[in-house]
């Protein structure tokens, strides 16, 4: 009996060896091995066009200037009024970012808007600057002998107004030259 307890008692020591070379192996290769790369996240496009509020016509030469965290950047519209810029996202969630419009002739428009990493889509409209009302004629001492009606200045009124209207980027949508805002080149293309 005492043979059989030895050759046991061998045995297991030679299983409990072979067990505690594959847990060594399993705690080394999972305290040594590099971190994952963390997710990438998707970039943050704006895409859209710049547009008189009344008329729609398309603007060309606006200055579109946008700020998303750290980055920001100008880009001016295309001759079909467009614009195009993809910054890296400082978050996998959406982000403040500010926007400021400029075109000649036109009041300046700006917003701060949520802006998700993907694809963002925006249409903005802007209000022409009002002309400046006529001065009314200065009556004269020779011909003002009876009381009259105050002079009535007629400005324009439209209902439109400067705004940015964000949807879904239409799938016949040609994107303006892009410019790229805190991603390398190599990525960029």
């Amino acid at each position: 009996m005492a043979g059989t307890e030895s050759g046991v008692s061998g045995f297991l020591r030679w299983v409990g060896g072979i067990v505690a070379s594959v847990v060594t192996a399993v705690l080394i290769y999972h305290l040594t091995r590099p971190a994952p790369a963390p997710p990438s996240i998707a970039p943050t496009e704006v895409d859209g066009f710049v547009a008189d509020s009344v008329s729609h016509q398309l603007l060309r030469n606006a200055v579109v200037t946008v700020t998303l965290g750290q980055y920001s950047t100008r880009q001016l519209t295309d001759t079909l009024g467009r614009y195009s810029i993809v910054f890296a996202s400082p978050s996998a969630t959406a982000n403040m970012g500010s926007f400021q419009i400029e075109a000649s002739g036109y009041q300046p428009y700006s917003n701060t808007v949520a802006l998700k990493p993907g694809t963002n889509y925006a249409e903005v409209t802007l209000d022409a600057v009002a002309a400046a009302p006529a001065p009314a004629p200065s009556p004269s001492a020779t011909t003002a002998t009876a009381p009259t009606a105050a002079p009535q200045t007629h400005t324009p009124v439209t209902a439109a107004k400067s705004q940015m209207i964000f949807k879904t980027l239409p799938p016949d949508f040609a994107k303006a030259k892009t410019t790229y805002v805190g991603i390398p080149q190599k990525i960029a293309k």
